[in-house]
């Protein structure tokens, strides 16, 4: 099976930042069977699945007071929105196009993952919409003109990348950002899902930036 680290421990790799405890992992194969071979091989065990989309979270736990090790695996996939902050319904997809689908740019990059004489070694970055380059730009863009349309809790995911990264929005992503506010998008998702953002924001080495940056 091709497996792939995307979304956001790419990004700290090629940003030279600390790994945190969860890495992402995409596949294109039996993403079930994949999970529980994981699982099996790391001595860890499945904590959730969600069939619907594709997704399983393995936990590893930790031998020493650091947390467990998290692996969110996800079978790439296309996503399609019926209306503005619905849950996406989703089909199965190669990488490429998993990664046309994402965020922002500094978000859509993969880096594949091979067994070569037993050991594990990682191949060139597939970054077909030059995330490397915003990034050494420090620019934030969106993907898509929809985006936060389609998902508005991505208007909170980039204020923390913004903020940990020292990303400034470029002109379109900003235009949108103020259409979808505009719209009132982000009084649409369920508040479990905002409380998500809110907490993960909490985290970042800079909350009071992160949260800077929300007020303006």
């Amino acid at each position: 099976v091709r497996l792939w680290l995307v979304g956001g421990v790419a990004l700290d790799l090629l940003s030279l930042s600390p790994l945190g405890s969860a890495l992402d992992l995409a596949d294109e194969g039996d993403l079930p069977t994949l999970a529980q071979l994981i699982a099996t091989a790391m001595g860890g065990r499945i904590i959730a699945t969600y069939a619907p989309i594709g997704t399983a979270t393995i936990e590893q736990p930790s031998q020493t007071e650091e947390p467990p090790l998290l692996i969110d695996l996800a079978h790439a996939r296309v996503e399609y929105y019926t209306h503005p902050a619905a849950l996406p319904t989703v089909s199965p997809a190669t990488i490429s196009a998993d990664l046309a689908r994402r965020d922002f740019s500094v978000n859509a990059m993969a880096c594949e993952l091979t067994i070569v004489d037993g050991m594990l070694h990682a191949g060139p970055i597939l970054d077909p919409f030059d995330g490397q380059a915003d990034l050494a730009a420090a620019q934030l863009r969106l993907l898509h003109p929809t985006s936060l349309r389609d998902d508005p809790t991505r208007i909170l995911r980039g204020l923390r990348l913004a903020a940990r990264l020292y990303l400034t929005l470029t002109p379109d992503t900003q235009a949108q950002l103020a259409d979808a506010l505009a719209h009132g998008y982000l009084h649409l998702p369920a508040p479990e899902r905002l409380l998500t953002e809110i907490c993960l924001a909490l985290r970042e080495p800079r909350p009071d930036v992160v949260l800077r940056l929300a007020d303006a």
